[in-house]
């Protein structure tokens, strides 16, 4: 089993990226992010062989499933990986616009508005529900590993 993580815009900079002065004297900011830190964590766990009176023939049977299983976990990691370089970029286009008397005025405006479209999209459980599908279509893609070989032979005495 493997339990993924991803740490989203844990640390961030907001940039201004474009704006106008508006007929009504209100200066329309554009804000997003210019960096960003992303984390993604994950652990592994393998099942423990409780028997230790197996034949040979068992014990290097049980030997290829845990290599092939833990390939397959693996893969789940390289997934989650990927997700979160999609999260980035998708993150890296939201702008907030925002209106005030000022320039500063206008920048903090627009970046309340990021956050609020930051806040809609990437915090409670969306995150998570978005790597329990990745793991959901990896595993059907995979037959729970099946199809990479992680299926322990039960017939080996």
């Amino acid at each position: 089993m493997t339990e993924c993580t991803i740490i989203v815009a844990d640390k961030w900079d907001a940039e201004t990226r474009g704006g106008r002065c508006l007929t009504t004297g209100k200066i329309e900011t554009r804000v997003g992010v210019k960096n960003m830190t992303m984390k993604v964590e994950g652990v592994i766990k393998l099942p423990k062989l409780s028997g230790t009176g197996l034949s040979k023939t068992a014990k290097k049977e049980w030997d290829r499933f845990m290599s092939k299983l833990d390939k397959h976990e693996r893969e789940h990691l390289v997934d989650t990986e990927k997700l979160a370089k999609t999260m980035g970029v998708e993150i890296m286009k939201i702008e907030g616009v925002g209106l005030g008397d000022d320039e500063d005025i206008a920048f903090e405006a627009g970046k309340a508005a990021f956050i609020e479209l930051y806040v809609a999209s990437y915090r409670g459980k969306k995150i998570a529900e978005r790597i329990t599908a990745a793991a959901k279509k990896l595993d059907k893609a995979s037959g729970h590993g099946a199809k990479h070989g992680a299926v322990l032979n039960l017939d080996i005495i």
